[in-house]
């Protein structure tokens, strides 16, 4: 018979929370009985409790867990929740799944109008050139001198558009 740790509920989203209780516990106690044995203890000449993660520096005298006290390390157990702290939690997931939801929209809106200024660049950017070339086979062709300067800032404009757009 295997024992479950973490019983996920799909519909929810979330991981069942007596059995996660319990397996927060389990993991705490692991936690601890594995730091006790990496921790080595080690008490100066005035009396003080060292923790070092190696051995005892020159000085300093290597101290038993047994000589430390049994009391020395504790394990906290969390109560449960009650209904209303609950009911917050739960305000607290929708909140956020909503937010989430809003950031997702905003980041397509987004998109969709990189996109569609994209689109409207490329659609100048092509009227540009059109336009640019048309008037340089104007000024192949020939004009009449008093349309030299309506010329010069068609071509000024199209060229700042060309220049933005492409």
């Amino acid at each position: 018979m295997t024992a479950r740790l973490f019983s996920f509920r799909p519909a929810t989203g979330r991981f069942h929370r007596p059995t996660l209780h319990m397996a927060l516990i389990l993991i705490s106690l692991a936690c601890v009985a594995s730091v006790q044995a990496a921790i080595t203890h080690c008490q100066d000449g005035a009396g003080r409790t060292h923790y070092l993660q190696f051995d005892c520096p020159p000085g300093t005298k290597l101290v038993t867990p047994d000589a430390l006290g049994e009391g020395r390390l504790s394990v906290v157990v969390t109560t449960p929740l009650t209904p209303a702290e609950e009911r917050a939690l739960d305000q607290l997931h929708r909140s956020l799944a909503k937010a989430r939801q809003e950031r997702a929209r905003d980041r397509g809106r987004a998109a969709r109008e990189r996109s569609a200024r994209a689109a409207d660049d490329a659609r100048r950017c092509r009227e540009a050139i059109r336009h640019l070339e048309q008037l340089a086979e104007t000024r192949r062709k020939g004009y009449r001198a008093t349309a030299e300067a309506a010329l010069e800032s068609e071509e000024a404009r199209w060229h700042a558009t060309r220049k933005a757009s492409c």
